[in-house]
């Protein structure tokens, strides 16, 4: 694309294909995949918006929505995305390595062996969180903290991005566990 866009609002109900396969689509094309998308809906229940996830969404906001709420999602979601899509925070980390696991921050590219995951912003930059810290627990402040910056976000928001970066995950040596109520960590399969 010439001129990719910073951010993508998806509505799930749409005429031709529903929102979850524009997302599942979106996430599988190398030129939109490490760009954020905000799913704006009326479908607003547990299971639609942990599928939304699943398929590779960054936000989810319910409507009716406020406006000032829906900009502040958007800025946030802006100022994790360079122009260049590289973060100058992870231009000169070096590679992480969790067994199979490959993960190159520079590039924002994620490997099971030669398997390339496609993975939204915020999982790549959940799972580099785990990696970073590999075989130790990370607390949920700790990951609010890293991946949403500080926003003000529900801890239980990581949750749905949690089971999605684990059906991602299928192959590899390395696998996320939780500690009920404490946080998460990235460890060696039994």
């Amino acid at each position: 694309l010439r001129n990719p866009p910073d951010l993508i609002l998806l509505d799930l109900k749409m005429p031709e294909m529903d929102g979850f396969q524009t997302c599942k689509v979106l996430r599988a094309d190398k030129e939109f995949d490490g760009i954020p998308i905000i799913v704006v809906s009326g479908y607003n229940t547990v299971e639609d918006r942990t599928r939304v996830f699943e398929f590779g969404a960054d936000d989810f906001i319910a409507k009716p929505f406020d406006n000032a709420e829906l900009l502040a999602r958007i800025q946030r979601k802006l100022s994790f995305v360079p122009s260049d899509r590289v973060s100058e925070k992870t231009e000169s980390l070096k590679t992480i390595q969790c067994g199979n696991l490959k993960i190159n921050p520079r590039d924002q590219v994620v490997q099971i062996e030669d398997r390339v995951l496609h993975l939204s912003a915020l999982e790549f930059r959940l799972l580099y969180v785990l990696a970073l810290h590999c075989d130790e627990l990370v607390s949920r402040k700790n990951i609010i903290e890293k991946v949403w910056d500080g926003q003000p976000v529900s801890d239980r928001i990581i949750d749905p991005h949690i089971v999605s970066l684990r059906n991602k995950l299928v192959g590899c040596t390395y696998a996320i566990s939780s500690a009920y109520g404490k946080g998460y960590s990235l460890r060696p399969l039994a």
